[in-house]
């Protein structure tokens, strides 16, 4: 480089300096991010609506469904990601949601708007985090996580709440921020382990992906749309059926049931003898019921111990959802002498296994 030096008595020349060499340097950022580039999810979680609770004090996320019909649950998926290049990188947040391996959903299982409806480990849903403010996140995840349900979230590029939330650490120096996403959870959708991934992208394309998942607890409910069941005239030695329907309505004096609870159903009954008496120490009465009007009759009998009934349970199990008539029967085999009776039934409810997934076999397996 030559250095001039002006001066009114003219132009005076000065001793050129050596020329000194200076390295330029830049790295070409793959599309798709790179290693040293790419986002990077340091935590993620799923939790109940307000974004910091669950159902069970067990180390990560466990829902547990409303057990009541139509009636869902709203959880929330959060992320807190970083970029090396700026936040200002990170474009898109997405997350996905698979279902539970290995259980299909049968026949009657609606899925809410947005939703496969697939079953079966299939993909579920994929929807798009925003992002929350500085304070909004920062009191979520720093506050309500960590003093009220520290073992919520699942770790992956950081280790520990300090890593984040210390007053010179990522969240406070906005060189990471919280992520969230509001969806809900069918009552009906199958109880199991849920899949998530978290997905980040920057400006050159995808970047971290983030596996964990969440419980969705296995609760058993039913409901009837009945209170009665009233058998009318009866003949001795004649079997008297009264029959229900498939349409749930407490209006209508048939007999329904529902399954509400993200198990499938099997329905157990026990009924009292009526006041209708034994005949050496043998029941004057025997009883049947079943689900659905093609499943077969379980058939049962008062003890003299007890007047009660053993709980049976009904063969014909309720799928998902499943709203089916529920039948019952009375023969009288004996009469005592009055001629009005009135007994007790109860029904209860177990969960049976879900409908296991159809897999094709190769033909040698077959």
């Amino acid at each position: 480089m030559l250095v001039f030096a002006m001066t009114l008595g003219g132009l005076t020349p000065v001793m050129a300096v050596s020329p000194e060499s200076v390295t330029t340097t830049l790295s070409a950022k793959n599309e798709g991010g790179d290693n040293d580039h790419s986002p990077v999810v340091l935590v993620s979680w799923a939790a109940r609506e307000n974004g910091w609770s669950d159902d069970s004090d067990a180390a990560y996320s466990q829902i547990l469904p409303s057990g009541v019909h139509e009636e869902h649950t709203t959880i929330r998926i959060c992320t807190i990601a970083t970029d090396p290049d700026g936040l200002d990188d990170i474009d898109n947040v997405y997350t996905r949601i698979y279902y539970p391996d290995n259980i299909a959903l049968g026949d009657h299982h609606n899925p809410l708007p947005g939703q496969s409806g697939d079953g079966c480990g299939l993909q579920m849903q994929q929807d798009e985090l925003g992002k929350l403010g500085k304070s909004e996140g920062y009191n979520l995840f720093c506050n309500h996580i960590r003093n009220n349900n520290h073992n919520l979230p699942e770790w992956e590029g950081a280790s520990d709440y300090d890593e984040i939330c210390g007053e010179e650490q990522v969240l406070q120096k906005e060189t990471a921020a919280v992520w969230c996403y509001e969806k809900e959870i069918s009552y009906e959708d199958p109880s199991g382990y849920y899949e998530v991934e978290i997905d980040v992208r920057d400006d050159h394309g995808p970047g971290a992906i983030h596996e964990f998942g969440f419980d969705y607890l296995p609760l058993t409910a039913f409901e009837i749309d009945f209170d009665s069941i009233d058998y009318g005239t009866v003949k001795t030695g004649t079997q008297k059926i009264i029959s229900g329907d498939r349409t749930f309505d407490p209006e209508d004096d048939r007999a329904t049931v529902r399954n509400v609870g993200n198990t499938r159903l099997g329905m157990g009954v026990e009924q009292s003898d009526m006041g209708l008496g034994y005949t050496s120490s043998n029941s004057n009465a025997t009883f049947k019921a079943r689900i659905g009007s093609d499943a077969s009759w379980t058939h049962y009998s008062p003890s003299f111990d007890t007047g009660w009934t053993e709980r049976k349970w009904i063969d014909n199990h309720l799928d998902l959802s499943e709203a089916n008539e529920m039948d019952f029967g009375i023969t009288v085999h004996k009469f005592p002498v009055h001629t009005d009776y009135t007994g007790e039934m109860v029904l209860s409810g177990r969960s049976v296994d879900h409908l296991e997934c159809y897999t094709p076999c190769a033909l040698e397996d077959c």
